[in-house]
């Protein structure tokens, strides 16, 4: 099972009555991913009903086999030094959303051709090179032009993706190493003034 070519994946532990599953496929906004995972528990009563989130290194815990270490490390180019500030301002074409916050304001940027793997690769420095693109307003639950979100918490050090990318786990632990790195669907619209729910 490489995870470069699954698109989705499910799994049914009979004895323990459990569901888990995730697809590329699914809708990104919170709430329709709430709404399907409510009317999927509907139709499996009696069983735990798991959306993983993270696709497969949430699906490892229950496939009860170390999946992560078994495949092939992926490698990726190291972002050119211009990428970010010699990205093109358009409007009509959106890449990636980045919401950063510091000293309690927020402040958001869209991008042309950088993609929120670029940034997270790139490192930290590229926090002030985001900064000096025009801000935007906080677009609303299913108003984005991106499909790719990063929510950067430069007081708190955390760094959360809203798509899970096999590979960036390992990535940002060297090029962010004093931010707690998350990823998967559903982890920006939890987090609110430094806590989950």
């Amino acid at each position: 099972m490489n995870p470069v070519w699954l698109e989705s994946f499910v799994i049914i532990d009979i004895e323990k009555k459990i569901l888990g599953y995730w697809s590329w496929h699914m809708f990104m906004e919170t709430s329709e991913i709430r709404y399907y995972q409510a009317a999927l528990k509907g139709k499996w009563p009696g069983w735990q009903v798991i959306h993983l989130a993270n696709n497969m290194y949430d699906a490892e815990p229950l496939l009860g086999i170390d999946y992560v270490m078994q495949q092939d490390s992926l490698k990726y180019d190291a972002p050119d030094t211009n990428l970010i500030t010699g990205d093109p301002i358009d409007d009509e074409w959106v890449n990636g959303l980045f919401v950063i916050k510091e000293r309690g304001e927020i402040y958001v940027i869209e991008s042309h051709n950088v993609t929120v793997e670029d940034v997270i690769r790139y490192g930290e420095t590229a926090i002030a090179q985001l900064q000096a693109r025009p801000s935007i307003l906080l677009p609303l639950e299913g108003q984005t032009r991106s499909l790719e979100h990063l929510f950067i918490d430069v007081d708190d050090k955390l760094l959360i993706l809203d798509a899970s990318e096999f590979g960036l786990y390992e990535y940002a632990a060297s090029q962010w190493p004093n931010y707690t790195f998350k990823m998967g669907k559903d982890r920006i619209s939890g987090y609110a003034g430094g806590g989950w729910h």
